[in-house]
């Protein structure tokens, strides 16, 4: 599944280190052999990263993730509705 950054301006690479069956999460691929709960080293590029089903669904549930592309800030800019009493990004 792919989960993208909750943000506009996502750096080049990012890792996110998350624990799901420290916060309730009870699904067998969140622990190893012994049952203690395993840690996920999650790596953003570009504000993208490649992860399991399961995790990425939990990721997106916790808030942590999203499975939807955000535009970019540049992009939300150009099409940003001019304040009361200034131009704004109006291109003449």
């Amino acid at each position: 599944m792919i989960v993208y950054m909750k943000t506009t301006n996502p750096r080049p690479k990012s890792t996110l280190i998350v624990c799901p069956a420290r916060e309730g999460a009870d699904s067998v691929e969140f622990r190893d052999k012994s049952g203690e709960p395993i840690q996920f080293q999650v790596v953003f590029t570009n504000g993208r990263a490649e992860v399991s089903s399961n995790l990425g669904r939990w990721m997106v549930d916790k808030g942590y993730g999203t499975s939807l592309i955000l535009p970019a800030q540049k992009l939300i800019n150009a099409f940003r509705r001019p304040t009361h009493g200034t131009q704004g990004n109006i291109h003449r």
